[in-house]
Parts: structure tokens; sequence; C-alpha cells
């Protein structure tokens, strides 16, 4: 059986990270560990797992470092053939890791195995991709555009020589850090995708949308069109430096968003070739 390591970055959740571990642990499938990298907490986050005394559950703390950085030291940290990253809000169903390592053997030699997810928002629940169809994916960036797959954290399974190879998250983004290391892989991954929801997305935890960081912590401050190796990565690009960019105009921080405009202003052809497809097509 394949060892799998599920990494959970912690930092300020005691709300809800009870929750979050427990429902990795309560997998169907045994031979995991849960490592669960505490980002210098300063509530009472710690406290709520202490009570758990499950063998496979590893709990280191560092100074806090962002959420980039506890992902890449959870990763050193772990044993297993593969990985999965799960945010310390969100819950695992209890298939997950049994769904996605019988994907690995029924697909071998892909780079990621990854699952549908469910979003959740104030009592309901819906899938992210309409996709129902299982496989290989043959086009990485265009089907990711169009939601065929999708790589959320908790659904999403890479192999251990895969995330050595892609170099891991990029430490100075903690804001859509996931874009970046996303587009990172697309470019080389082999990608199985299964329809089956492996996860709950609880947006009702997110803080995402309220809480806005100096623009350094962004993924727009380190995007660059030019390091893009197709049109379609270019498309998802720009679906992100447009949502960042209305982010900051709609809360009223013009000094950023003139920033974010100016520097952004010679691909605004991308954002509107999104923009028009966002309408047409979904």
């Amino acid at each position: 059986m394949k060892k799998i390591s599920i990494i959970i970055p912690l930092y300020n959740k005691e709300k809800t990270i009870y929750e979050t571990v427990n429902s990795c642990l309560s997998q169907d499938y045994t031979n995991i560990e849960v490592v669960v990298v505490d980002d210098g907490s300063t509530d009472n986050s710690l406290n709520m797992i202490k009570s758990i005394t499950d063998s496979r559950l590893v709990v280191k703390s560092f100074p806090n470092g962002g959420v980039s950085a506890a992902r890449n030291r959870g990763a050193k940290i772990a044993n297993g053939d593969f990985l999965i990253f799960i945010d310390a809000d969100d819950l695992m169903l209890s298939n997950c890791v049994s769904t996605l390592v019988a994907l690995g053997k029924k697909y071998p030699g892909a780079d990621i195995y990854c699952g549908n997810c469910e979003v959740v928002s104030n009592g309901e629940s819906n899938p992210f991709c309409k996709n129902k169809k299982e496989g290989f994916i043959k086009n990485n960036f265009r089907e990711r555009y169009f939601r065929k797959f999708t790589m959320s954290a908790g659904s999403t399974m890479y192999s251990k020589v895969s995330y050595e190879r892609h170099g891991g998250y990029d430490i100075r983004i903690s804001v859509f850090e996931d874009t970046d290391f996303d587009l990172r892989y697309l470019r080389f991954a082999k990608i199985v995708y299964t329809p089956k929801c492996l996860y709950k997305h609880i947006l009702d935890n997110a803080e995402l949308s309220v809480n806005l960081k100096p623009l350094n912590c962004y993924y727009t401050n380190y995007a660059d069109f030019n390091d893009a190796t197709c049109f379609w990565e270019k498309i998802i690009m720009a679906m992100i430096v447009y949502a960042i960019i209305c982010k900051f105009k709609y809360a009223g921080k013009t000094y950023e968003y003139k920033i974010l405009k100016k520097k952004f202003r010679r691909y605004y052809g991308y954002i509107h070739i999104h923009k028009f497809l966002s309408v047409l097509f979904r």
C-alpha cells in the first residue's frame, strides 16, 4: 500500500482545525499520515488538537512564514509517496484518499490525481466542476480554464517525485499562491481526473474575500505574462489578475488598484477575452 501524506498548514483556525484533522484521520484508506504545520498561531488552534492521540498525526510548529512556507515545510517532513494539501477550515470526505489511490492504480504514471469538490456556501453544496468524464486530461490549461477539472487543495494528490521536480510553493506569495503553484505544474504534469466529489470547500469559513493584504503578498506582484507557455495559460492568468484587480477596486483601495491597472495595461486584451468567455460559457 502506498503511503499518503496529508499536509495541513495551520494559522489561527481554532474554530475549524479539530474537525478538519478528524476528517483526514477518518479516511477509509488507513496508510496515511496527517502533518499539521503550525505557522505561528496566536490563538487556541494547537490546544484544539492536543487531545487527538492518533499515532498517524504529526504536529510541528514554526515561526510565522506564511501559508506557502508552511506547505513546503510539510512536504519536507512528509514520508509519503504522494502528497495531499488541505486547508485548515475544509473537510475531506471519508473516501477521498482511497478514491485517489484507486485512480492511481487504474491510470498509472500520472503526476497528479484529482477529484471534484463540493463548494459549500450558506448551507448549500454544489460541485465545482461539471465534467463527468474520468481519465487523463488532454489539454491542461484549456481544460483547467473551463473547469473540466480542478486542482483544489483537499481533492488533489501529487506524486512526491513530481512535487520535488516542481519546486513547491513560492514563499513570497500568500494570496492566490495556488495559482502560481498550479500554473507551473500544468506546464509539465500528466493529470488524471475523477468527477467524484472528494472534499468540501466551506466558503463560510474563508477570509480571503474580506481581509485584504499588502500587494506584495498577492500573485499579481510576481505574475509575468511573458513566462506563459501558451494562450490558455495567459487566459487563466488574466482571470486571476482581473479578480485581484476587482478586489482592490471594490474595496476602495484606489492606490493599489491604479498600480495593478498600470502593470497589466498591456495585457488587458486577455482580460477582455476572459470576460467574454466567462459570459459565453459559464
